[in-house]
């Protein structure tokens, strides 16, 4: 068994989610969401609202941290893919664990919105402040009932 670097590094992020001060430097991953009637895409926030009661437990930041990491994963796994397997194919990318994740997490955040459509379309940006890069565009998914 040999050392890997980029695995120790992610074991090591994985304590820290959220490291602001690499905001300038680094790439944020966004997620935006399309319904078949949309004419643009939409961004699907991961975001939760502040309280001073949820100082001490604050569930639902626990809960966007762990959105957030999913996507942020993800995005990995298409970059090692990408560097792994110069010739990947969706079906490699629907194989990820980190795929599936991604997908039920859309459905449960998109089912809450109360939407009537029976089929969404999803997209993965990595932005900094200088410029935006699609790193994935899925194919039309069912949007399963809840």
């Amino acid at each position: 068994m040999h050392f890997r670097f980029s695995i120790f590094l992610s074991l090591i992020r994985s304590l820290f989610p959220r490291w602001d001060f690499f905001d300038q430097i680094a790439f944020s991953f966004v997620v935006y969401y399309k319904m078949p009637t949309d004419s643009e895409w939409k961004t699907l926030a991961f975001t939760q609202s502040h309280k001073s009661s949820r100082l001490v437990f604050n569930q639902a930041a626990n809960d966007t941290l762990m959105q957030s990491s999913v996507v942020e994963q993800f995005a990995r796994d298409i970059q090692e893919l990408e560097n792994n397997t110069p010739n990947f194919s969706k079906s490699d990318i629907e194989q990820l664990t980190t795929y599936q994740l991604l997908c039920s997490l859309l459905q449960v955040k998109l089912k809450h919105k109360n939407l009537l459509n029976t089929e969404f379309q999803f997209k993965i940006t990595a932005q900094n402040t200088i410029e935006q890069i699609d790193i994935y565009t899925s194919d039309k998914l069912p949007l399963v009932n809840i």
